[in-house]
């Protein structure tokens, strides 16, 4: 585990036999890791561009006062599903970019 998410706490985890990044839902008794990035560079690009989107974005007030349009969020979605190579749950990160 290298991390957590930190909209519901569910782990992240690096799989070392092939550097892929997966999430799993906690809480459910056992396990099921789901890819979320095809590997760690893919996983530093997804950061940033949800770095870039959430600039005066980054707490509640400035979020309700400054929305991430439809058409970006579906932009930076695409942008991600094309790094990784339509390889990996974007669920995961379209509810990251709710």
């Amino acid at each position: 585990m290298i991390g957590y998410d930190t909209l519901l706490g569910d782990p992240i985890i690096l799989d070392t036999s092939n550097s892929t990044v997966m999430s799993a839902v906690h809480g459910e008794g056992v396990w099921e890791p789901f890819p979320i990035a095809a590997s760690l560079q893919a996983f530093a690009f997804v950061l940033n561009a949800i770095k870039t989107a959430s600039t005066g974005r980054e707490n509640p007030v400035a979020l309700e006062s400054n929305p991430l349009p439809e058409i970006e969020r579906k932009k930076i979605v695409q942008s991600i599903a094309n790094v990784n190579g339509e390889e990996i749950n974007l669920e995961f990160w379209e509810l990251i970019l709710e």
